[in-house]
């Protein structure tokens, strides 16, 4: 078909953004780690709310990605970046164990997304953009 170039170059945009927006996350989640520790007044720290901002950014992303790229393809993408991100970051920035164990885990599923990727699940062209944001501001969705 004579879209199909431009529809693979929006998936694999979508992709990225997804991957890039998982990754938010897990740095969100590090930030917001490091900064709420033990302490009860955790909202007065600075990487708490550059934790809750990364996570918004992520949140956006997510929502640019979407109409690109099938669920059954971005859902995996975004979970094992924002695995990934969380424990490199865990075991490098914030000092946590590392294990045999969770590093095989974290590799089975990131060979699980790429096959998954490689399976050809992808082939299934989203919604078109026109319907997604009609669907999108319905007020069923938006509540």
């Amino acid at each position: 078909p004579e879209g199909a170039p431009l529809l693979r170059l929006g998936c694999l945009a979508g992709i990225l953004l997804g991957a890039t927006s998982g990754s938010l996350h897990g740095v969100a989640m590090a930030l917001r780690k490091c900064a709420g520790g033990s302490k009860a007044s955790y909202w007065t720290q600075w990487q708490w709310w550059l934790g809750i901002a990364c996570d918004g950014v992520a949140g956006v992303l997510f929502m640019a990605s979407s109409p690109f790229v099938p669920a059954v393809l971005l859902l995996p993408v975004v979970a094992v970046s924002q695995m990934s991100s969380g424990y490199v970051i865990g075991v490098c920035c914030l000092g946590e164990s590392s294990s045999k164990r969770a590093g095989l885990g974290l590799l089975c599923a990131v060979l699980g997304v790429v096959i998954l990727e490689g399976s050809g699940q992808g082939e299934a062209a989203p919604a078109p953009l026109s319907t997604f944001f009609v669907q999108w501001a319905r007020p069923q969705f938006v509540l």
